[in-house]
């Protein structure tokens, strides 16, 4: 690590750098990606992939709204779909719900409407299931259909994907951010802007940004090893209850992860686009339920006394 780093993001620099390579999915999808390119098998469903989408889309749909509605992918390359499609669904190694996966992929096609892109994504993953690459599952009768990933991924891939979540909070400094285009995390950059489509070049106030960024701040470990963490709204189905049980586990893991390298640690922040300003925490956030709320202090603490009156 150089001196001038050391000195603009601290002793957890090179450490800040492993964690987001760790947790990253654009680690974990930059490593599908390479996968997929060395995988004969996975290249012939790939190429099986494009002509099934080819010879539906050449079809007559018989109604003039879905024509129009998919004439919209006119120009999208197919192959690069077919690719999005199965790095999604690679992601589900256990059954993951089907309605799930398609809201996930419903923003790659740019459309206007979201419901027409939540209805076309949903289509274009059943043709797609035509494939080898993954398995849509309903286990009971009028129960919910299930996605689960059938591609043969090396076990270093696997790996990656299982440990891919949402990037914890940063443990050193963020970086300074001179653009809409810019994130505070040191191995990425993304759109300063919350929602797919949504960043421009126009005058945001990224002094804000800057200043929200740098704040300190540190976990109240007595809180967490006396207070346990529950869900804040009735766990009613099985799909729940185990969501529930991974992001408890996850969410502890950050929490060591955090006290393990000093316990000071950084969340960036983002706006919407009425200019509200979100922090970008999931398993640590000040805008969270209210345990996640109360397990936060700030790092640099200052006694406000009142004036006398």
């Amino acid at each position: 690590m150089s001196e001038a780093f050391s000195v603009e993001y601290g002793d957890n620099y090179s450490e800040q750098i492993d964690i987001e390579t760790l947790y990253s999915k654009k680690h974990a999808n930059a490593l599908l990606v390479e996968a997929f390119k060395e995988i004969q098998s996975i290249q012939d469903n790939i190429d099986k992939g494009e002509a099934l989408l080819k010879a539906w889309l050449a079809k007559d749909h018989g109604y003039p709204q879905k024509n129009a509605r998919l004439k919209q992918l006119d120009g999208l390359l197919l192959r690069e779909l077919v690719t999005d499609v199965f790095i999604c669904t690679s992601y589900c190694l256990t059954p993951e719900l089907f309605v799930s996966v398609s809201g996930r992929l419903a923003s790659m096609l740019g459309f206007d409407d979201h419901r027409d892109s939540l209805v076309t994504v949903a289509e274009i993953i059943a043709v797609l299931s035509d494939t080898t690459a993954f398995l849509l599952d309903r286990p009971t009768e009028n129960g919910s259909i299930y996605v689960t990933c059938e591609l043969p991924l090396p076990q270093e891939v696997v790996t990656a994907i299982e440990r891919a979540m949402f990037v914890p909070p940063m443990i050193c400094p963020p970086k300074h951010i001179n653009s809409n285009y810019e994130s505070g995390y040191l191995t990425f950059n993304e759109s300063i802007l919350l929602g797919s489509g949504n960043g421009h070049n126009k005058e945001v106030c990224l002094d804000v940004i800057n200043k929200q960024n740098a704040i300190g701040l540190t976990l109240n470990r007595d809180f967490l090893n006396t207070v346990p963490e529950i869900p804040n709204k009735p766990l009613e189905t099985r799909d729940q209850l185990l969501n529930w049980e991974m992001f408890l586990k996850q969410s502890r893991e950050i929490y060591h992860l955090i006290i393990k390298h000093g316990n000071e640690f950084w969340l960036t922040n983002n706006y919407d686009t009425r200019g509200r300003l979100y922090d970008k925490g999931y398993h640590v956030s000040t805008q969270g339920t209210s345990y996640k709320k109360a397990m936060i202090e700030l790092k640099h603490k200052e006694l406000v006394e009142v004036p006398d009156e």
